[in-house]
């Protein structure tokens, strides 16, 4: 994505901040102002967004974004912080909340004023951290691998709050490096010393992404879901904690057409790994060799998790079937509509299929699938419009009419 991009996103992304200062309220499932708060006990799956840094349902506020969505999903109480909630809270009230969320604000920088407090709320993560060089959220909306898009935020999401006892991190970078020179970032410093950031187009081809062995094992992800979201990663790490695992690379050659710009940047700063910025050089299953856009410290192995999910659809049925992981029945599918939202509509059975049906043709609708009667990981994936034929008729002429939603032309006349 270019400069029309992150500038349309910085702007909305400013828009929604002003907007939340404006109402001074909290959305999605509690309120962090007032009262006593406890550390966070196991099972409570509570999750805090900052609130500046996600993009709700429709391009607009807060309230329905990509991560309140995959969070709920999830079985989570989500609250949103607006930026005046988030600096007032206290290391106790981060500490009551099972993950601490920092997300993608379409492709902006929004998120990154997160850490005017990080003194406050870094120490109460005494759990998982994940960061990420992606616009998940951005690309999931508008770009070309929307599925994709959201099974690594899906992913990522389900790994970082994947420690039941701790208070946990999920960090997204968004799109605040992607013109970035090597820089260590203040909200990464807050984590931890020892991380770089780089621009990601300055190392490699940034459609050219893959998981490492410990990210195929603890996201479930491939190169399929993280490739060919049209500029799919905007920063990478070219130097990071020794504690912090890979678990996503990106590699190949500088895109082409930035390619003379990245030259002239690095010919004199590179280094032996022969990457422009990257040393050491990661390797992903596949044999891709580049920096981590995706580092994780800790973490707890996904087990279970549904295999081989895949769906049909009729004009108005959809059909899920998948394949069953362990001892994971009865199942619970959950259908997903609109911005993906989840909605009441589940279907609970010991099978490895399910459907729904009366759907409308012209939306694009998934489905969520859950094993351990809804307490296990979710999969998902997602069916666009159906199109269907008709036949209309005006005197002897007939046509064939082909659509999403089909209609015959004034004075023609349906058949059948």
């Amino acid at each position: 994505m270019g400069t029309l991009k992150s500038s349309w996103a910085r702007a909305v992304a400013l828009g929604a901040s002003l907007s939340l200062l404006a109402l001074g309220a909290v959305a999605g499932g509690g309120s962090v102002a007032g009262g006593a708060v406890h550390a966070h006990q196991a099972g409570s799956l509570s999750a805090l967004i900052y609130g500046p840094s996600v993009i709700g349902a429709n391009g607009s506020g807060t309230s329905g974004s990509l991560e309140q969505t995959i969070l709920q999903s999830e079985g989570y109480s989500v609250t949103i912080a607006t930026a005046a909630q988030w600096d007032a809270m206290t290391s106790a009230q981060f500490a009551s909340y099972q993950l601490l969320v920092i997300g993608d604000p379409h492709c902006g920088s929004a998120g990154l004023a997160a850490a005017f407090n990080e003194s406050t709320w870094m120490p109460a993560v005494n759990g998982n951290v994940i960061v990420i060089g992606t616009d998940p959220a951005y690309h999931y909306a508008f770009g070309s691998n929307n599925a994709g898009a959201y099974a690594t935020a899906q992913a990522a999401l389900r790994y970082a709050g994947s420690d039941a006892t701790a208070t946990n991190l999920y960090l997204d970078l968004s799109c605040a490096y992607d013109n970035a020179l090597p820089t260590t970032a203040p909200i990464l410093s807050g984590i931890e010393s020892g991380f770089v950031v780089t621009a990601a187009y300055l190392n490699s081809d940034t459609e050219t992404a893959d998981v490492t062995a410990a990210g195929a094992s603890a996201l479930g992800l491939t190169a399929l879901d993280l490739s060919g979201w049209q500029s799919a990663v905007h920063e990478d790490f070219t130097a990071w904690p020794a504690d912090f695992t890979p678990l996503a690379v990106v590699g190949g050659a500088p895109t082409p057409e930035l390619a003379p710009r990245a030259h002239a940047v690095t010919s004199h700063t590179s280094v032996g790994s022969g990457l422009p910025f990257c040393s050491p050089g990661v390797t992903s299953v596949t044999g891709v060799v580049g920096c981590p856009y995706i580092l994780a410290r800790g973490g707890v192995a996904v087990t279970g998790r549904v295999g081989d999910l895949a769906l049909s659809r009729t004009v108005t049925t959809l059909t899920a079937t998948w394949q069953a992981g362990g001892s994971s029945a009865p199942f619970v599918c959950t259908l997903l509509y609109g911005y993906h939202d989840p909605s009441t509509f589940t279907v609970r059975t010991t099978g490895t299929q399910c459907s729904f049906y009366d759907l409308s043709p012209g939306i694009s609708y998934g489905v969520a699938v859950a094993g351990d009667a809804g307490a296990g990981p979710s999969s998902s994936a997602f069916a666009g419009p159906v199109r269907s034929t008709i036949t209309c008729r005006l005197g002897t002429h007939v046509r064939h009419i082909t659509a999403v939603n089909p209609h015959c032309p004034a004075r023609w006349h349906l058949v059948g």
